[in-house]
């Protein structure tokens, strides 16, 4: 396509590139076309941030394939999942991880599981935000359980602010007003309470 054409010509280019890439992630049913233009945009820009966002748009892509065409957005996400595994600072984790969570994929609990013991903080906030849109009983419990053991107010915070797409069945309302209940920090309360604000009719 066109859009596509244009993001390819223009990948340098950090005004065009923070317009278009972004766009071309949030497509209902991205062709491999799409894919492939956001690709090359992400290996062969030299802006930072258009490639960052170019890689962000692939989170996306996968997370709209995954129910239409499943064996590509999987694709993806091993792509993420083995640039986690190979990451070796701070900078190269949390981008992988940010790509990961923007997929959706059901293995990313399984990747990130020991970044909730990390001793750094951002990773373990980083961990719970990656889980958003893992919409399965282990990653709700995942992120339940640091909301309610991490020792950072700041990591508990991520987790239930990582709630938001979760909160939908009683026992998990249940869970929450149970949470706010035992939770000391104000900041913490106020973003449970916010949760249940957004549950609650």
């Amino acid at each position: 396509t066109a859009l596509s054409q244009i993001a390819v010509r223009r990948k340098d280019d950090r005004t065009m590139g923070l317009w278009i890439v972004p766009m071309m992630g949030m497509v209902e049913h991205p062709t491999l076309e799409t894919e492939s233009a956001v690709r090359t945009v992400s290996t062969t820009t030299t802006n930072a941030d258009v490639q960052t966002a170019a890689q962000l748009s692939l989170g996306i892509i996968a997370y709209q394939l995954r129910d239409l065409e499943p064996q590509r957005s999987r694709a993806i996400a091993d792509e993420t999942l083995q640039q986690l595994a190979q990451a070796t600072d701070f900078a190269e984790k949390v981008d992988a991880l940010e790509v990961l969570g923007n997929t959706g994929d059901i293995r990313a609990l399984q990747a990130i599981e020991p970044l909730f013991a990390d001793t750094n903080e951002l990773l373990r906030q980083r961990a719970c935000t990656t889980l958003r849109r893992v919409r399965t009983p282990q990653a709700i419990a995942a992120i339940f359980k640091a909301m309610t053991t991490d020792a950072s107010a700041g990591v508990r915070s991520e987790c239930a602010e990582s709630l938001s797409p979760q909160v939908q069945t009683p026992q998990m309302i249940a869970a929450l007003l149970e949470a706010f209940h035992q939770e000391k920090e104000g900041s913490v309360r106020f973003t449970i309470l916010a949760q249940l604000g957004r549950a609650l009719p």
